[in-house]
């Protein structure tokens, strides 16, 4: 699961903005227990953007969501710190 530090920057190329209370919030079941926060609230990939998008009435933060849900299905700790190095070349343009 990638870091907290790569949904930011992810979020802040793409959207413009980081959206960290977006991720602090997907991710908080995963306090109460980390091995299924997952399955607990937040990483349903048709249901989660809806709700954050009644909740905020702001698409991005449903961008932000869907974003925050695929880089965790498919983004371990060795493609992140690849892919950290592009997003920080990518943004300091």
């Amino acid at each position: 699961m990638p870091s907290r530090k790569f949904h930011n920057l992810l979020n802040k190329i793409i959207l413009g903005k980081e959206y960290d209370f977006i991720n602090r919030l997907i991710d908080f079941p995963y306090f109460l227990n980390p091995k299924r926060h997952r399955e607990i609230f937040g990483h349903n990939i048709e249901l989660t953007p809806l709700l954050f998008y009644l909740v905020y009435k702001d698409v991005d933060v449903a961008l932000a969501t869907i974003l925050h849900i695929i880089a965790d299905k498919y983004i371990d700790k060795e493609k992140e710190k690849k892919l950290l190095l592009l997003l920080h070349l990518v943004s300091s343009k």
